[in-house]
């Protein structure tokens, strides 16, 4: 089994990829993909005592190799055949809230996976807004059991 320093940016995209194609119901190029893979509006849910995520997965696991794997991670072209079923969406801070009421599709947030170091456990944050500004945040744990990722356990972080 690969541990932690073993995923190269390329084997991130692709498990975010295929964590889309399981959460998003319709794929094809009609939703909306933020090109800002950033773990910034996960963290308070990721580190809170009542998630108890990292004590119940990563118990051993050293906080500042926890926060190396949260960096921000912009999409551009030369990425965007990791994910050709989405438009990309690039905000404009000033004015999000009316880009995203534009949209006639829903957007969605994600993450580049945070691998446990022996590589067991993942955690991706994910993220849907619809145009009408309704949606969820949840912090998603994988286990890599029989060289498959399966979902063990989901935590909702908010909803509007």
């Amino acid at each position: 089994m690969p541990n932690r320093k073993d995923y190269t940016l390329e084997d991130k995209l692709k498990f975010t990829n295929t964590i889309l194609k399981f959460y998003v119901d319709d794929s094809l190029v009609c939703n909306h993909l933020s090109n800002k893979l950033d773990w910034t509006s996960f963290e308070s849910g990721f580190y809170s005592e009542e998630g108890l995520l990292l004590e119940k997965y990563a118990v051993d696991m050293k906080i500042e190799d926890i926060e190396s794997q949260m960096g921000s991670f912009i999409l551009n072209d030369n990425y965007n055949e990791f994910f050709p079923n989405y438009r990309l969406f690039e905000e404009d801070i000033e004015s999000r809230s009316d880009s995203i009421f534009n949209l006639k599709n829903n957007l969605y947030y994600t993450t580049l996976p945070i691998f446990t170091d022996n590589g067991k456990f993942a955690f991706v944050g994910f993220s849907v807004i619809s145009s009408l500004l309704s949606g969820y945040g949840e912090i998603i744990v994988f286990e890599r059991k029989n060289n498959k990722w399966i979902e063990i356990e989901r935590k909702q972080i908010w909803m509007h």
